[in-house]
């Protein structure tokens, strides 16, 4: 739409030489206004990247840290078995 509305400002350009400066302004404002839009979208982009990578080294720190601690269970869990079966 905003695109469309570029378009139209130079055709009004051409058809209305007497108000050429205007149309002209409002066609620099609306590319600005693009301009905007597009770094506003690539900057969301780099958040949503960098938010899945913090998620997903979160969740593999998080599982890694289940997995030693379950680990040190275990080998606390066979050591007392040891020592009870080398006490009866």
């Amino acid at each position: 739409m905003i695109e469309h509305s570029l378009v139209d400002q130079k055709t009004l350009r051409g058809l209305d030489p007497a108000n050429e400066k205007h149309y002209r302004s409002v066609s620099t404002d609306t590319q600005r206004l693009l301009n905007r839009i597009d770094v506003v979208a690539m900057n969301r982009e780099q958040v949503m990247r960098r938010f899945e990578l913090v998620l997903s080294g979160t969740s593999e720190r998080s599982f890694s840290g289940n997995a030693s601690v379950t680990i040190r269970q275990r080998r606390n869990e066979e050591r007392r078995r040891q020592r009870v079966s080398l006490r009866a």
